[in-house]
This record gives structure tokens, sequence and C-alpha cells, in this order.
């Protein structure tokens, strides 16, 4: 993986990384009970959602593993060894 993912809000898609981003902040101010595994659960998914957009949006030229899940035929056998190494 590259050692900065920028995840940019580009007009018609879903602009949930930035109510997760919000949610998140709202946690550590509230100091509510549960709030630390809300936090974890809410970074868990916005990690997925920006990667999911990062892989999306890889040019069908690269290179590596995550461009691998990309291909029909790779990201498939990449499936079934993560499912059962």
């Amino acid at each position: 993986m590259p050692d900065i993912v920028i995840a940019k809000r580009t007009a018609g898609t879903s602009h949930i990384e930035v109510d997760l981003i919000n949610e998140a902040i709202g946690e550590t101010t509230a100091d509510r009970s549960g709030g630390e595994a809300i936090l974890a659960r809410l970074s868990e998914l916005l990690f997925v959602r920006v990667l999911r957009r990062y892989i999306d949006d890889m040019p069908d030229y690269s290179a590596g593993w995550l461009s691998g899940i990309k291909d029909p035929k790779i990201g498939k056998a990449l499936k079934y060894i993560h499912a059962d190494p």
C-alpha cells in the first residue's frame, strides 16, 4: 500500500466517509459509555470505505497485490486464499 491514501470527494458519489468522520469527532467529545467501541468500529468502516474507493480508482495497468483484487480471476483466487489459508 502507498504511504498516503487521499480520498477525494467526487460529485455524484456517496459521502458516507464525511458522516463517519463527523460521528467519530462527536464520539471523542461526548464521553459516553461505549464510545471507544463505537470509535473502533467507525475507524474500521472508514478504513474499508477509503480502501475500497482507492482500489476502484486504480488504473487498470496498476501493479501490486491491491490491483489483483480488481482482476476477476485473481480477485476470486485471493478471496478463496484469505477465506481458508
